[in-house]
């Protein structure tokens, strides 16, 4: 993870340099990385025949606990960004996306297109190669890489963070709890579901790698599996409805639904939607939980 934000961080300094300069085709460079990491996380998840075998039996329990969770972070952190964000937005150094609402549409479909182009493409060809996490994970420090460079080139953005102060934990904070929350609530509502056991899947935070190795052990492949499904359908989840939940929730909304993701593999999507001035509160955000998740699912996996 340190790696990933020193590339950021390494591009940063170039667009800082290249301050001066138009790189017109900086957004479009972006744009096609997303779609080729989206295409690639298709044909990584369709190559794995255990988890798609699962998916029927155990995707409604998956599905109700990802909706859960972002649905208590999501409304918390409006109320969050309602009451203690307003100077943040007035005084925003940043021109916003001020796209129509067809504008969104095409880059939400375009993702979704990428990413099932890839999910049909493994699953058309059989395709079990373990090298997608390795083309995933380079086209990730390019992508950082490049947004890197888009921050870099407007330097006024650590800025606006330095007025929020103590307001700036806030945001983890309620995705947290909003998190919790929503899971315990969804885990009462399924049958055949202990809360813990729904809070201890919530807790992944979109982190469905880590979580799902830790209730593997704990609890079983049977709640490994859905921790597994739960969190990638966090991340996917925002990934393709960053604009909606933007209209619906605020301009902090895909940075709680990403969760531990808002400092890597959402980040891009919420500098897009949101704005680069929400770059740093992104990565913050993500930093605070990304320790937390271990911790939380190996509590409440435990009870």
């Amino acid at each position: 993870m340190i790696s990933l934000l020193l590339t950021m961080a390494l591009g940063g300094l170039v667009g800082f340099v290249l301050r001066t300069y138009r790189i017109s085709l900086l957004s479009v460079f972006i744009q096609l990385v997303i779609c080729l990491l989206l295409f690639f996380l298709g044909l990584e998840l369709g190559a794995d025949r255990m988890l798609l075998d699962k998916i029927g039996t155990l995707g409604l329990q998956a599905g109700a606990i990802t909706l859960g969770a972002m649905t208590g972070s999501l409304i918390l952190v409006a109320m969050i960004d309602r009451l203690f964000f307003k100077e943040f937005k007035k005084n925003t150094l940043f021109e916003q996306t001020q796209a129509k609402h067809w504008g969104f549409v095409k880059n939400s479909v375009s993702i979704i297109i990428c990413f099932m182009a890839g999910l049909i493409c493994a699953i058309i060809s059989r395709f079990t190669s373990s090298i997608t996490s390795d083309i995933v994970l380079g086209l990730l420090y390019i992508l950082l890489f490049l947004v890197g460079i888009s921050i870099g080139k407007e330097n006024k953005a650590l800025c606006s963070i330095k007025q929020q102060g103590y307001r700036i934990f806030l945001l983890p904070a309620g995705t947290l709890i909003g998190t919790l929350v929503g899971a315990a609530i969804a885990g009462w509502l399924l049958p055949h579901m202990r809360i813990w056991d729904s809070m201890a899947i919530g807790s992944g935070m979109g982190y469905y790698s880590l979580s799902s190795v830790l209730l593997s052990h704990s609890k079983g492949a049977e709640i490994s599996s859905i921790a597994l499904l739960s969190n990638i359908l966090r991340e996917l989840l925002t990934l393709f409805t960053a604009p909606l939940l933007i209209k619906t929730f605020g301009k902090l909304a895909p940075i709680s639904a990403g969760g531990v993701t808002s400092m890597d593999i959402t980040l891009p999507v919420i500098i897009r939607f949101s704005g680069k001035e929400y770059a740093v509160l992104a990565i913050f955000h993500g930093a605070i939980l990304d320790p937390l998740v271990p911790v939380l699912v190996g509590f409440f996996g435990s009870i």
